[in-house]
């Protein structure tokens, strides 16, 4: 970025010195993401603000100068704030090798390579200051996540040293790459199909991480040599459908003061195998509670609900993998950075609950709980009993905070009594030495195609919703030409049935929002006021469950329904690159929100809470692009998040979306989404999405693709 461009406080530039603020300047990119309004930082101005602590690396954050000052920000030893989830941009492309021996040849014969040049982080920085320049967190520990420094004197890793992993689609044409190293993980979506057969064809690829070059899809080969003539280049090869190896640890030269720092209960790594052999075990003790738990004492509240306490799932692995560095002992858990590289959050402050974990997901299993990362690995597995209140909240809520780490109170230490009071200094212990993470991770079964459920304040009854019924529910619907609806003639004390009429045929009958079974061909209509404001909730229900004009209950979640296509198809029908990929959501089938207006009229309001997302009306324009809104491709499947504060995270997800529509989001790096109530997305045709986006009902955004 121009620095010119960026505002930067005398204090910060300071602390940093001007070397140091100079290599920052390179690395932050246009492109990267602004984290109080996460839209992209552009050519705007941007200001620098930096946290640090006595104990933990610093953390630079860039943000729009409209957004945020710059300014340095000192925090108590261990409690810097955790970083939010960055971007990184990479390019593939092909490398010209002169082989050794041919450099003074007059007609040098050139190898093409196939490469990938990685920028692990665009917008927020991690690092520290180190001899006056800056080193971000991945060149710090370079041999730990299996890469080597790269200079003009070797400016290849060592030939027979393959470190990570990479796994190519076997589908023809355009595909994807997953990367596996040490500790990290990347998707890399949309490789052109010439490269992805070169890397097949070579069985290997070289990878090359660069915080100061753009990853643009042409690279300027003159940045790249600066930047490796000042060290600033790590390089690493992966074999193709390999496995990656893992860093040796501990070093020969730390085994004895290993031994002598660490923890009571912790067991040395003596071996490269001993460590691979326990980080393959995902089995840990899980324990289900809540915030107000005396041996957590967090004052950690649901949203809108400050007395409320969130449901905690605890997962503790049975060993502690310490890392130890120096003479400052163990500083870092292996398995703790590992989830937190992947989106967790370090545990830093008991005061306020951690962010939301993006794409990090617990569901129930036959025995207990899973947490599986964003890129659908499962990470921990715990055999436990989940009390129906708490599995009630967590349906209900559609996030749980999860806590994990090795020494967080879960297990009682043997041969001594173990109270409230002793688990809450271990885990008190624990976040200051920062072995524990946490994150508000999505709560649901695994979506099946076209279903997810709109987290909503409203409580399950008995935790109900199998995806599998949703789906064999929605299939149903569409297989019905009508159905029948009962309205209690009591209810038009609260509605007149003229003013009711109209918004019944924006009712869906899917699922019962009192038992969550499926409605079929009738439903009986029922109204609940909802406390303290002007509005009622109109649902549907089994006659069995909630005959209409009955006394409220809990509801269900509402179930989502979800399309994705595309507008502007070419010429014939064909599918063309110029498409606009779209998808059409109703979050809510089978219930309503309404709001009694001052001229006795009714409003469905039902979406209202996501205006302030930036869904607006349809005007004729292109969409605004929507705020703490972000897409994701994995694999097949399209998700679609919002993680506002000022609301419950929701997610939808759409397996099995097609091909096309695929490459379209990630050739425009964005989607237009419509939401709406007036339709059952699932029996939209492609004629059909024209008219939902010029709906006056709907409410349209441009929703980006994520890649972090």
């Amino acid at each position: 970025m121009d620095a010119a461009q960026l505002l930067i406080a005398p204090e910060v530039r300071r602390h940093l010195g001007e070397r140091a603020t100079s290599d920052l300047a390179n690395r932050i990119q246009p492109s990267g993401d602004c984290p109080v309004c996460h839209t992209t930082l552009t050519d705007s101005q941007v200001s620098i603000t930096v946290h640090t602590a006595a104990t933990d690396p610093l953390l630079v954050m860039p943000a729009h100068a409209s957004c945020q000052p710059s300014s340095l920000i000192i925090h108590p030893a261990g409690r810097r704030p955790a970083a939010p989830p960055t971007e990184y941009h990479f390019t593939v492309f092909v490398l010209p090798v002169v082989p050794a021996g041919e450099e003074a040849s007059s007609n040098p014969q050139v190898w093409g390579v196939p490469a990938i040049l990685l920028n692990p982080e665009v917008d927020v920085q991690v690092g520290d200051v180190v001899d006056g320049r800056w080193q971000a967190w991945w060149e710090k520990t370079a041999e730990l996540v299996g890469l080597t420094q790269l200079t003009p004197d070797h400016p290849m890793p060592e030939a027979d040293v393959t470190t990570w992993a990479a796994q190519v689609s076997t589908t023809r044409g355009r595909g994807r790459i997953t990367l596996h190293g040490p500790a990290l993980q990347y998707q890399l979506v949309d490789v052109q199909a010439d490269l992805l057969d070169r890397m097949r064809y070579a069985g290997r690829c070289l990878l090359l991480f660069c915080g100061s070059v753009p990853a643009a899809p042409v690279i300027d080969m003159s940045l790249l040599a600066a930047a490796m003539r000042s060290g600033s280049v790590y390089g690493a090869w992966a074999k193709l459908g390999g496995q990656p190896t893992s860093a040796v640890f501990p070093h020969p030269d730390e085994r004895e003061m290993a031994d002598r720092v660490a923890p009571p209960g912790a067991q040395i790594m003596r071996s490269t195998a001993d460590l691979e052999r326990q980080l393959d075990d995902r089995d840990v003790c899980a324990k289900v509670t809540f915030s107000d738990d005396p041996a957590l004492r967090l004052s950690w509240t649901i949203p809108d609900q400050p007395r409320q306490p969130f449901p905690v799932l605890l997962l503790e692995p049975r060993r502690m993998i310490g890392m130890a560095r120096g003479d400052s002992g163990v500083k870092t858990e292996a398995r703790v950075e590992m989830v937190i590289g992947s989106g967790m959050h370090r545990l830093t402050t008991a005061d306020t609950a951690p962010d939301v974990a993006r794409d990090w997901h617990a569901r129930p299993t036959s025995s207990g709980v899973e947490l599986t990362n964003p890129f659908g690995q499962v990470i921990a597995t715990g055999a436990v009993s989940i009390p129906n209140r708490w599995r009630e909240q967590a349906s209900a809520t559609g996030n749980v905070i999860v806590i994990f780490g090795p020494m967080i109170g879960v297990r009682s230490p043997e041969g001594r009594p173990y109270d409230d009071l002793d688990r809450h200094a271990e885990l008190q212990n624990s976040r200051r030495l920062g072995f524990a993470a946490a994150g508000q991770v999505t709560w649901a079964d695994p979506g099946l195609h076209g279903h997810s459920h709109l987290d909503s304040a409203s409580t399950v009854e008995d935790g109900h919703h199998d995806p599998d019924l949703d789906a064999l529910a929605t299939e149903k619907l569409q297989r019905i030409s009508s159905y029948s609806i009962t309205v209690a003639d009591s209810l038009a004390t609260t509605i007149a049935p003229e003013q009711l009429q109209p918004w019944l045929t924006r009712l869906w009958p899917v699922n019962c929002q009192t038992c969550g079974f499926a409605l079929g061909t009738k439903a009986e209509v029922n109204i609940d006021h909802v406390k303290g404001r002007d509005e009622v909730i109109v649902s549907m229900h089994h006659a069995t469950c909630r005959p209409s004009g009955t006394p409220p209950v809990n509801l269900t979640s509402p179930t989502c329904s979800l399309t994705a296509g595309c507008l502007g198809e070419g010429q014939g029908g064909e599918p063309s690159d110029t498409d606009l990929p779209v998808a059409v959501v109703n979050p809510s089938c089978e219930h309503l929100v309404l709001r009694h207006e001052k001229g006795g009229d009714w409003q469905d309001v039902t979406l209202s809470q996501f205006r302030h997302l930036r869904f607006t009306a349809p005007n004729g324009q292109f969409p605004r692009q929507a705020r703490h809104t972000s897409a994701r491709v994995t694999g097949q499947r399209l998700t679609i998040t919002t993680t506002s504060r000022r609301s419950a995270r929701t997610s939808w997800s759409l397996d099995g979306c097609p091909e096309h529509v695929l490459r379209q989001i990630v050739r425009a790096g964005g989607i237009a989404v419509a939401l709406t109530t007036t339709a059952l997305p699932a029996r939209l045709g492609h004629d059909d999405l024209p008219i939902t986006f010029n709906d006056p009902a709907s409410l349209i955004a441009w929703v980006r693709l994520r890649t972090s």
